[in-house]
């Protein structure tokens, strides 16, 4: 991209880069990075995982018991800390990470990976995953409970979402981002099967309610040292 290329989009106001990346997602851009462009803060890749294999994502989660949570009706379920999960996604964050957001990132918070069932009714509100003290990782050993030792803070700095049905299997239940400025512009993640979007953990986002069907995703973090 030209010198010329990259002040012009710098100029463009968030209501018009919105509207660009909705042009851009309606005409199926291929181009992760052009796409970035278009819509700061969001990673979004199609990464043509097969059909089979988001199946088989799904497959190793069923066995294991959801957690007993309150987030209006969503079924979490962690994978162990020593399987494939966190390790194999950890590689496209550093992807988007490389490409966009350029942080300091060390590993997938704790290795754990959530798989999340979104039912008819089911919702969150607006949230964003990083706040201040919360989520606070420690190094060594990794537990509140030695801070009398030499520690290393760690926070949640990208988090992620990885599509594992197909968008036709459910209405509704939409991720919806909203950008920080004046206006407060939302849109929606994409949908597609087999798809990753990775954000930065301090952006507001909310779950629009599931009105059909069933919605499977993994989400989770990638944490760093703490901000400063």
């Amino acid at each position: 991209m030209s010198s010329n290329e990259q002040t012009t989009v710098s100029n463009i106001s968030s209501d018009t880069i919105a509207k660009q990346f909705k042009e851009t997602e309606q005409k199926k851009t291929t181009g992760d990075r052009l796409k970035t462009m278009y819509n700061q803060g969001v990673y979004q890749m199609d990464t043509s995982l097969p059909s089979s294999m988001c199946d088989e994502i799904s497959n190793y989660y069923y066995n294991i018991k959801a957690q007993d949570i309150d987030m209006n009706g969503l079924k979490v379920k962690w994978c162990n800390a020593n399987d494939w999960v966190g390790p194999w996604i950890y590689q496209y964050i550093k992807q988007a990470n490389e490409h966009l957001f350029q942080y300091d990132i060390d590993g997938v918070f704790f290795n754990e990976v959530n798989h999340m069932t979104i039912t008819e009714g089911d919702f969150h509100g607006v949230q964003i995953d990083c706040q201040d003290n919360a989520f606070l990782a420690y190094e060594p050993p990794y537990h509140k409970s030695y801070l009398n030792y030499p520690k290393k803070e760690f926070v949640r700095k990208l988090s992620f979402v990885l599509q594992l049905s197909k968008d036709n299997e459910y209405e509704g239940g939409d991720v919806v981002m909203r950008v920080n400025n004046i206006n407060e512009t939302q849109f929606p993640l994409q949908r597609e099967k087999g798809s990753i979007c990775v954000f930065d953990s301090r952006t507001r986002y909310k779950l629009e309610p599931v009105t059909k069907g069933r919605r499977e995703v993994l989400v989770g973090w990638a944490i760093g040292p703490r901000w400063k």
